[in-house]
């Protein structure tokens, strides 16, 4: 059982100690850390290896028995077993968050207690999707909570759920009348020891592949079938890298994200007769001359500027990323772009 499933047998998420060992098991160390010690005592204890809790009476913080409600006997407890131990959704959402690299999450509670957002889910450039913690113990209340953040953002974003028991059919229909992704916790990252499984958020982002896709933005000049490429945050143009295969074919990467596209997937279609069309070829003459065409350049004569621009505009269309990948340069009297393309 994992962490995330055994949450769902502590009540409110407030037990003693020994309760959390108990149900947690193994996986104890790993949440842990993230318990808080109250100042509140339990009414039920339950001794092992009894299979019924017993009562706790206490007579004063020195003087507390557990009684057995079938026979009456009485076992003498110390003020640490009685003791309530809880875990906080803030510090549970604050870990969420660090590892499946979201952001800060908020300091409260949303519609109505159902729902905590962790932050924003960023797939690559110019996309963003808000993120939410739904750990209600229920089924219906967990699409409840989905309604209510619809009702609210009016726009796509992700749900989070402990462990794929939480996943039912119902909740997954719900989410995706909302444009709602659903990630389960325990796919996306476990918690060993108190550290995070390899490569959590990489999980997390795969199990939004179909999501992010389908909920891209598109442009007034976005073509049919054209895709973005999932541009690391904070990429730059010289971190790009295109590679020709053959007349129609690209390798695409940057901070080591990979694709291998056709020219149209680009956006790079005659529209007369859905061949390349002369961006495409204006690009791979800037693969063919290095990254630069100058005046001598086969492409780099007068009438070509307008076609730059366009390629200009293409190309930051595919990637997201600010600022203009061609520019001007007068010391060579012609264009340069600091993408490392190849031929």
């Amino acid at each position: 059982m994992s962490p995330w499933q055994a949450l769902d047998q502590i009540h409110g998420w407030r037990a003693t100690d020994s309760e959390w060992r108990r149900v947690l098991a193994d996986a104890y160390p790993a949440i842990q850390p993230l318990l808080v010690t109250e100042d509140a005592y339990a009414t039920e204890i339950l001794i092992e290896p009894e299979r019924r809790p017993r009562i706790i009476v206490m007579h004063s913080k020195s003087d507390i028995v557990a009684i057995s409600r079938d026979t009456d006997e009485s076992l003498p407890l110390r003020l640490e077993d009685v003791v309530l131990r809880a875990l906080r959704p803030k510090r549970l959402c604050d870990e969420i968050s660090k590892h499946l690299r979201l952001g800060k999450p908020d300091d409260d509670w949303l519609h109505g207690g159902s729902a905590w957002r962790l932050g924003e889910f960023i797939p690559y450039e110019g996309e963003r999707f808000p993120t939410y913690l739904v750990p209600g113990h229920s089924a219906a209340l967990r699409c409840q909570a989905i309604k209510a953040i619809a009702g609210c953002i009016k726009s796509p974003f992700v749900v989070v759920v402990l462990h794929a028991g939480n996943a039912c059919d119902q909740l997954c229909e719900v989410a995706t009348r909302c444009k709602a992704g659903v990630v389960v916790v325990e796919h996306a990252m476990r918690l060993l020891d108190g550290m995070a499984a390899r490569a959590p958020h990489e999980s997390f982002r795969e199990q939004l592949d179909t999501f992010v896709q389908d909920h891209v933005r598109p442009t007034d000049h976005m073509e049919v079938g054209q895709l973005r490429f999932p541009t690391p945050p904070g990429s730059k143009w010289s971190e790009v890298k295109m590679r020709f295969l053959d007349n129609e074919t690209v390798t695409v990467s940057c901070k080591g994200v990979q694709r291998k596209l056709r020219y149209d997937q680009l956006g790079f279609t005659d529209g007369r007769n859905g061949k390349p069309d002369t961006q495409w070829a204006l690009l791979r003459v800037f693969a063919n001359d290095g990254g630069a065409i100058t005046w001598r350049s086969e492409g780099a004569r007068q009438e070509r500027r307008k076609q730059v621009q366009r390629l200009n505009d293409r190309l930051r269309e595919f990637f997201l990323i600010e600022g203009a990948p061609i520019a001007h340069d007068d010391e060579i009297g012609g264009w340069r772009t600091p993408i490392d393309l190849q031929q």
